[in-house]
């Protein structure tokens, strides 16, 4: 059983901001009415605010702060809050030198979850034996690895 705690990341905090900052510029660069780019560039701001909350700092409630793969094809994950729930580990799943995402179907939810992996939110052997794991432990048509 491989377990490991996620640490908050300012290499996802980075990305994230630089792919909401390209969004922002681009919807100035629309030729659409005030109003619209403004709703827009809202949205675009609550979805940054969000990314850095739940996925790159680790603050949200909801955020998954900690994990535990029994298998390559079930995970159990602790919540910010506390909480703890199980599930299984979803053939989209990718695994790739820098980013690693497990995409995660969990019994009490109708949507899929994903957990970010990069090498500056893992200990490093954690982060090489995931990676193991999850591109190896599995069926080649299960993990998308590049």
């Amino acid at each position: 059983m491989l377990r490991a705690s996620l640490k908050p990341s300012p290499s996802l905090a980075i990305v994230f901001a630089g792919a909401h900052f390209i969004a922002a510029i681009s919807v100035v660069q629309l030729e659409l009415p005030l109003p619209v780019k403004a709703g827009v560039a809202l949205a675009v701001i609550i979805s940054l605010c969000r990314s850095l909350w739940c996925h790159a700092w680790l603050r949200g409630p909801t955020s998954i702060v900690s994990f535990e793969l029994p298998d390559a094809d079930s995970i159990v994950v602790r919540l910010h809050d506390g909480g703890c729930s199980s599930g299984r580990v979803l053939g989209t799943t990718v695994v790739t030198p820098l980013l690693t995402v497990i995409n995660v179907r969990l019994q009490a939810l109708r949507f899929a979850r994903h957990v970010l992996l990069v090498p500056d939110n893992l200990d490093g052997d954690d982060f090489r034996a995931v990676r193991v794991l999850l591109k190896w432990g599995r069926g080649k048509a299960d993990v998308r690895s590049f």
